[in-house]
């Protein structure tokens, strides 16, 4: 393939994953102010009554534009309930979306993946050797995983260190004389995202007739932290068997400050052997990378020979072997 074309393929699969990743966050924006406007309706509101008439009173003077969004609402609740009714690997990387706050669709995310793969192909041609287009092809495919597992838990991190805090605030906001509800929306409107939204969506799913034990579980289910698991379940027990929920809220609050700490510790006293995991896995790579920069004559029989293909072969399979033994060694449970 000559290397015109091979830069002008790159160009294009590059410029079609912009416009993907761009286009993507438009129809996500308009219906995050839709949301807002609601969640604002129903906080000056009393009644459902007067946020439906406010809601029609606007559409009326929009001259035709309530018809074309109520069309938009009965589509956009149709792919929804299709995306909550999915199973598969498309409805698990939709919930791993949504838990990293990436607002990408599915096909778009895949799409981006795709063309990073084909872009680290076509740079491996352009060097002439085969084996290290693939090799750059694969990590194309997979740094956006990666980025979405680092994006993910990093998000998860950020919530559970609100969470005591948050817990705090409904606790004292019960002892106020506030519903539980009411609690909920002060989280929502006080502590800052990533939890500030989370308990937001709450609000909003209640608000359109979803009970509060199901907005809590799906909550559960968008986050995925054990901590806010923990947190749920002592809210639903308590609903259900009664008692003081703001004593409940102090007790889980340090509970989960606990965990955090022993979390703390036994991050420090792995630190060493999660390094020296990173160092194991990587120093091969950047040795292979490093060889090839320098001397490519050198490193040609491994890329080009089918033996030097099974010892990469049986290399990446010891390095993958090592890689997991160490995580296992490293990864405490508590």
């Amino acid at each position: 393939m000559p290397a015109g074309l091979m830069v002008l393929t790159f160009a294009v699969v590059f410029f079609l994953a912009m416009i993907a990743v761009t286009t993507a966050e438009r129809p996500y924006a308009a219906v995050e102010v839709r949301l807002q406007r609601a969640m604002r309706r129903t906080r000056r509101s009393n009644s459902t009554e007067d946020i439906l008439a406010d809601i029609d009173a606007q559409e009326d003077d929009a001259h035709g534009e309530g018809r074309d969004l109520a069309a938009k609402r009965r589509q956009l609740m149709r792919l929804v309930s299709e995306r909550l009714a999915g199973e598969g690997f498309g409805n698990r990387l939709a919930q791993r979306l949504r838990r990293a706050d990436l607002r990408l669709q599915v096909a778009e995310f895949i799409l981006l993946a795709l063309g990073l793969g084909l872009a680290g192909m076509l740079f491996g041609w352009l060097f002439d050797r085969i084996m290290f287009g693939v090799m750059m092809a694969a990590i194309g495919v997979l740094a956006p995983f990666l980025y979405l597992n680092m994006r993910t838990g990093k998000r998860r991190k950020t919530l559970e260190g609100q969470l005591g805090d948050s817990l705090v605030l409904i606790a004292n906001s019960l002892r106020s004389g506030y519903s539980f509800l009411q609690a909920m929306d002060v989280v929502a409107r006080e502590m800052p995202p990533p939890i500030g939204k989370e308990f937001e969506m709450v609000l909003r799913e209640t608000r359109i007739n979803i009970p509060v034990e199901d907005a809590l579980q799906n909550l559960v289910r968008r986050v995925g932290s054990d901590d806010l698991d923990l947190a749920i379940t002592a809210m639903l027990v308590q609903r259900q068997v009664g008692g003081n929920m703001a004593e409940v809220m102090d007790t889980i609050a340090t509970t989960i400050r606990d965990r955090a700490k022993l979390k703390g510790e036994v991050s420090a006293l792995t630190a060493t052997g999660r390094m020296s995991g990173y160092v194991v896995a990587g120093v091969p790579v950047g040795l292979v990378l490093l060889v090839s920069a320098i001397n490519p004559e050198f490193m040609r029989p491994l890329f080009t020979h089918p033996i030097g293909w099974a010892a990469m072969a049986v290399a990446g399979c010891m390095q993958l072997t090592g890689a997991f033994i160490i995580s296992r060694m490293t990864n405490v449970k508590f």
